[in-house]
């Protein structure tokens, strides 16, 4: 319509109709600061409005002045409703501008790609240089293969080999996870955190003595480096109150702890499975679970209606449902139309819209299925 339209000219070049972009919800419409011009344009978009019911949200809308004067911007902001704005402009999630933006202009947008890429971002990790030798099957495993290739170097530390390549630093990453579900006993103590691993009855030691810790030189040290020294040896001089009462009770727990010739080993406390392997399914869910069940969950998830219905009372019970008064929150209605439109005086909210609206209940209980009566012989008592 606006192309076809014969008042509105191309700010540019004569004969030529004004440009019109549009991509998905955004529509950018190019034309002269003239007064008959924005006259024309409303009244193609009153015009639109009335014939396809769709209401345009002028006051939602910005118009970007470019070189006109403030007496045309008046006649224009009262025209149209729209609020006055300057560039840069976001135009299909970008800047848009005149000039050339800084770095700093796209900051925001960087952020929000580097948000969705840390998903997958280790599938495109490099694999680093191949080794010279690959462990056969039956001969070793791959995790001893992994240790004597590198010299036996742990991976908390970088003494003997770089460590910083991308996919060291996404199995440290890994390490918290993996020491969180299992337990160690204790043999020589070199291949066990002292205070990031499960060793003793109280649990992790920096969970249970955190200010301990922060005076704690060498956090990242094993149990046999600490037996061997001493806990006084890798603590500061001087230590807090509640730093000296915790140093206490870790020295009355140590007294009982001796090491011996075997290595130490682990044992799965959680997400374990047979021959000592690991429930990938229970890890991810005790990853991703938050600490509260939802209440509705049994009833509206494990039940035998269609998955379209599961959906709608999922919706329903979260109160997500396009309702009017959720569209009144989303200012897609006016405050004046959010009421139902039926009865007119009750805010038309999820729960008004199925279980309070009389024309609602009408309506089900006469599309409802009607139930097939019986007659059941009576038995003689």
């Amino acid at each position: 319509m606006i192309k076809l339209d014969g008042h509105l000219q191309h700010p540019l070049v004569d004969g030529l109709p004004c440009p019109v972009l549009q991509y998905a919800d955004n529509t950018l419409i190019i034309l002269r600061a003239e007064e008959g011009a924005v006259h024309r344009i409303r009244d193609i978009l009153d015009s639109f409005s009335c014939a396809t019911g769709l209401t345009i949200n002028f006051h939602k809308s910005t118009v970007v002045p470019m070189h006109v004067d403030e007496a045309v911007m008046a006649i224009v902001r009262g025209v149209l409703g729209c609020s006055v704005e300057g560039f840069p402009q976001t135009y299909l999630d970008l800047p848009l501008s005149v000039d050339k933006l800084k770095l700093a202009a796209f900051a925001p947008f960087i952020a929000k790609v580097d948000k969705y890429l840390s998903g997958w971002r280790a599938l495109l990790l490099s694999y680093g240089e191949t080794p010279p030798q690959a462990p056969h099957r039956g001969r070793t495993s791959w995790p001893s293969w992994v240790w004597s290739s590198f010299g036996g170097n742990s991976l908390a530390t970088e003494h003997g080999v770089a460590l910083c390549r991308p996919h060291w630093s996404v199995l440290r990453r890994l390490l918290p996870l993996y020491r969180s579900i299992n337990k160690v006993s204790i043999g020589d103590g070199e291949a066990t955190s002292f205070w990031f691993d499960i060793w003793l009855h109280v649990g992790e030691l920096s969970v249970a003595f955190p200010h301990l810790l922060s005076f704690f030189a060498t956090p990242e040290a094993t149990i046999a480096h600490v037996l061997a020294r001493g806990l006084d040896a890798f603590l500061a001089p001087r230590l807090s109150t509640t730093a000296s009462s915790q140093r206490a009770l870790l020295l009355a727990d140590l007294g009982a702890v001796r090491c011996t010739t075997v290595h130490d080993t682990r044992s799965l406390v959680l997400c374990a499975a047979p021959h000592g392997r690991l429930r990938v399914a229970e890890l991810y869910k005790l990853c991703t679970f938050s600490g509260v069940q939802c209440p509705f969950f049994e009833f509206v998830c494990l039940n035998h209606a269609p998955p379209r219905v599961r959906v709608f009372a999922w919706l329903l019970v979260q109160h997500r449902l396009p309702s009017r008064a959720n569209l009144r929150w989303k200012t897609i209605l006016a405050e004046d139309e959010s009421s139902c439109p039926l009865c007119g005086r009750v805010i038309e909210t999820c729960s008004y819209l199925v279980f309070g609206c009389p024309f609602a209940g009408v309506f089900g209980m006469a599309s409802a299925p009607r139930r097939r009566q019986a007659c059941w012989p009576r038995m003689p008592p």
